[in-house]
């Protein structure tokens, strides 16, 4: 992929989208105005160029980088593919229990130079960094936290000049409490705090009154007669039946029964006034709980591992059985548990070790560290069901 400068022929060696352009020293970031362009042949004006500036050569199908001192190239350069040396852009993202960090400064660095960029809320903990050599990279985030200045927090990750994905993207998660970038608020019972809903509002509606009835016509005032008469007819019936009842109680029960209406049995006259009447079948109330001033609360049990098999499960969904007696987790193959392709885990990172009902969990001088429940593993510390365990940027959870 030959390019020639100082009026000469640029031959990009395909029509991959690229851009060509000066920099006064390792470039940051592309130039603000730069558009990738197709066209194989073009020419680079190095005339108001020192001879210690770069000529840098991006591929964006590739997201790499090939790049000379305008001294090499006063002749011309022909861009060959190993001419590509350097990895173009690199993403971060920088997060507390899953959620993105609102402020930090984050620097990373290669074997040769660091970049260093300021995190504020409007990014989300997202970051873009630019031209950086394969190999190790050391990214280093300082941050505050309860109030007062933490202690800086590095990772180490492998960048690798052929990969996957085009833009490396990787993750530094900080174990202390830091601001995050708060997520939308939902509606509460009360009011305050709510978020807007799109849900139509309906205003309240008057109560629809029932509908009195119209009296006919001409035909009031009979009509009021007549009810009247209806209504002292039944009240001297129920007064002739009460007296009845009185004087003999059982005949008026028998023909109730005989007509199938359902007599209520008369309830026991021998029970002391104001006493309740409690069932025969229900069982005993249980013994009040007598609750001592000097009596400390129970503590909450911590359980090992129950009798189950005590698996580690990654909140990508991956598990991960543990056997009897030593488990090595690592970036190597062939280990126990294998995270191959993970940046953030040392080649041989941490030993969890199983021995009957308990696990515990041992760091093997890793790198970026071990983490369990949010506190860093600087001796061995025995797990217990739902404890959550980082290795790197790698979280899990131990299940039973």
């Amino acid at each position: 992929m030959p390019v020639l400068l100082l009026g000469a022929q640029i031959d990009f060696g395909s029509e991959s989208p690229h851009i060509v352009f000066l920099s006064s020293g390792l470039p940051k970031q592309l130039p603000a105005l730069a558009e990738p362009k197709t066209e194989r042949l073009s020419n680079l004006d190095t005339a108001s160029a020192k001879p210690g500036d770069y000529v840098v050569a991006w591929d964006r199908d590739t997201n790499n980088i090939a790049l000379r001192k305008v001294s090499q190239v006063a002749q011309g350069w022909v861009i060959r593919k190993e001419d590509f040396t350097r990895v173009g852009f690199v993403s971060l993202r920088i997060e507390h229990a899953g959620d993105p960090v609102a402020a930090a400064q984050v620097e990373v660095k290669d074997g040769e130079h660091g970049v260093s960029q300021i995190l504020d809320p409007s990014l989300k903990g997202e970051l873009k960094f630019f031209c950086f050599t394969p190999g190790e990279l050391k990214v280093t985030v300082h941050y505050g936290s309860k109030g007062q200045q933490a202690e800086p927090l590095t990772q180490g990750f492998q960048l690798e000049l052929k990969r996957s994905k085009v833009e490396p993207r990787f993750v530094v998660s900080i174990a202390d409490p830091v601001e995050t970038v708060s997520s939308p608020k939902t509606p509460t019972d009360n009011g305050k705090d709510a978020a807007k809903s799109d849900a139509p509002i309906i205003a309240p509606t008057k109560p629809v009154e029932p509908e009195k009835p119209k009296a006919s016509e001409g035909g009031g005032i009979g009509n009021s007669i007549l009810y009247l008469l209806v209504l002292g007819g039944l009240g001297y019936g129920g007064y002739l039946l009460y007296k009845k009842a009185q004087a003999q109680p059982g005949d008026l029960t028998d023909k109730l029964k005989s007509i199938g209406v359902p007599v209520a049995p008369e309830p026991p006259t021998n029970l002391d006034p104001g006493a309740s009447v409690v069932p025969d079948n229900l069982p005993p109330p249980p013994p009040t709980k007598i609750l001592l001033p000097d009596a400390a609360p129970a503590p909450i049990s911590q359980t090992p591992v129950s009798s189950g098999t005590p698996t580690l499960r990654a909140d990508s969904g991956a598990s991960y059985v543990l056997q009897a007696g030593e488990n090595v987790l690592g970036r190597e193959d062939g280990l126990a548990i294998s995270l191959v392709g993970e940046s953030s885990v040392s080649r041989r990172h941490a030993a969890l070790i199983v021995q009957g009902s308990q696990v515990t969990v041992r760091d093997l001088g890793s790198t970026n560290g071990t983490f369990v429940n949010g506190q860093k593993v600087t001796a061995d510390i025995v797990l217990h069901l739902g404890d959550r365990v980082q290795f790197g940027a790698v979280a899990m959870r131990l299940e039973g």
